[in-house]
């Protein structure tokens, strides 16, 4: 609106300093002779005309316009020139969001109003833009019907061509002053930003202090964001701080010094999900994780530890897991422990030259009465439930050997009578105070079944020499009968 009146006051001035030129004033008898012409001009001298050139100018009406589109991918954009849209200019395919449209106006003159029809195949939405040039209809009119770098609906108008001149204004040229409680012209939008892919910059005192990147990273004393809120400096939040996703606090050097560490909690702090901490973690009383514990890696179980291995120690007491190079647990200081409320189910013991496992109790004796027992690894107190149980042991293959002296059946029975057992096998007292070597009384056992089978095989060879006999004798009894 400035910029017209000042044209038109200059307008006014030239055009009185041309007429002054050709002014004529007669002398009258009575006064001196005065030159009118002259002191108009020496007047229009000392004047200084505020005539800037609009860098916009608009004559005759719009010959061209660019707009940005902003909505569904693949639309059909059809532009007319009349409200009734049977007068149609162009048709855009295809059209995705962001996509900067050009409308020529027919004959190098674009219609009053100029109406895009928006249709995704579901619905058509129609948008009217005012495409002549501004007037002053009602005072303010001249910013309110001005289109350049305004939004209607889905469209923001990028470019204006005006008819007379030719000259093509971009939306930088355009006044995009701030109104307070929203633009005139569209006055539904509440919105402050760019349509295009543009940042947004924070300034105060004409000093960048912030920015909207166009990948929608918001920073604060910083122009170079790598996340949705990005902070250069200190931020205070007077009451909560809710995270949703993962919480991350690096520092260059773990401290539980306010000045220099990365995360200082001076009363409780709860975490509802996840934890992250870049470098160290020390929690000088007690922790509470609602979720999964993840270390140097995002948890997938409760606790999850990415690394070579884990240690709690107490003092000179200490217990490792390991996976430096294979997974390995191990304890320093003192037996290993697993224990349920019932008592001390598995027992470790982990002393040097050691390496016992217990089960159901911590005793691991070395003797079994007069039997020495020391180097068994694995005790168990209760029984042992397996399907299957392999032993390595000797065996009783010497009973084949032509050395070894099978006892007679006399003799055995004669053993038997006196001391209640077989021979070469453990008394019944004898098992229950020294217990049973698996390994032994197996090998043990195979030695007597063969010893069986070679008393078999004798009596067998008994019985068919008797047999033979028999069938002698038979025969004859049979000759003598026969006589």
């Amino acid at each position: 609106m400035k910029k017209t009146l000042v044209l038109t006051a200059c307008n006014l001035l030239l055009l009185l300093f041309t007429l002054s030129a050709q002014i004529t004033v007669p002398a009258v008898p009575e006064r001196p002779a005065v030159d009118y012409a002259e002191s108009v001009k020496a007047l229009l001298a000392n004047v200084q005309l505020p005539c800037a050139s609009d860098p916009c100018p608009c004559v005759g009406g719009y010959s061209r316009i660019q707009v940005y589109y902003f909505g569904p991918n693949n639309v059909t954009i059809r532009v007319y020139s009349n409200s009734a849209l049977t007068t149609l200019l162009t048709t855009f395919n295809n059209v995705v969001n962001g996509q900067l449209l050009t409308i020529n106006g027919p004959g190098g003159m674009l219609a009053p109003y100029t109406y895009l029809s928006v249709d995704d195949g579901a619905d058509v939405c129609t948008t009217r833009l005012y495409t002549r040039c501004p007037t002053e209809a009602w005072p303010g009119a001249l910013d309110d019907l001005a289109i350049l770098g305004k939004t209607f609906r889905n469209f923001t108008v990028y470019t204006v061509t005006d008819a007379a001149n030719n000259i093509e204004c971009a939306i930088d040229n355009a006044d995009q002053d701030w109104h307070v409680g929203g633009n005139i012209v569209g006055s539904g939008k509440k919105s402050l930003g760019t349509r295009n892919n543009e940042d947004v910059l924070l300034i105060t005192n004409d000093n960048v202090r912030g920015i909207i990147s166009r990948a929608g990273n918001f920073g604060i004393n910083t122009i170079a964001p790598t996340a949705r809120l990005h902070v250069n400096g200190a931020a205070i939040v007077e009451q909560n701080l809710d995270v949703n996703g993962i919480g991350r606090m690096n520092n260059a050097a773990g401290s539980n010094s306010p000045a220099t560490g990365a995360l200082v909690v001076t009363g409780g702090a709860g975490v509802g999900q996840n934890l992250f901490v870049g470098n160290d973690l020390h929690v000088a009383s007690n922790g509470f994780v609602g979720g999964n514990l993840g270390v140097g890696i995002a948890p997938l179980t409760d606790l999850h530890v990415e690394g070579t291995g884990i240690r709690l120690s107490n003092g000179a007491q200490r217990l490792d897991w390991s996976t430096a190079a294979s997974n390995t647990m191990s304890s320093t200081g003192s037996s290993l422990f697993v224990r349920s409320p019932g008592g001390n189910h598995i027992f470790f013991n982990t002393q040097p030259g050691e390496g016992k496992v217990a089960i159901g109790t911590t005793n691991v004796p070395d003797n079994l009465g007069p039997t020495d027992i020391s180097f068994y690894k694995l005790y168990v107190r209760g029984g042992i439930l397996t399907e299957e149980l392999r032993v390595r042991t000797g065996w009783a293959d010497y009973v084949f050997g032509e050395a070894y002296r099978l006892r007679p059946l006399p003799e055995v029975e004669q053993y038997i009578r006196r001391n209640g057992h077989l021979p070469d096998c453990p008394s019944e007292k004898e098992v229950a105070e020294n217990g049973l070597s698996v390994g032994e009384a197996a090998a043990n056992q195979q030695a007597r079944i063969e010893e069986i089978f070679l008393h078999l095989i004798e009596m067998d060879k008994k019985l068919q020499a008797l047999q033979a006999e028999n069938a002698a004798l038979k025969s004859r009894i049979e000759q003598l009968e026969q006589h």
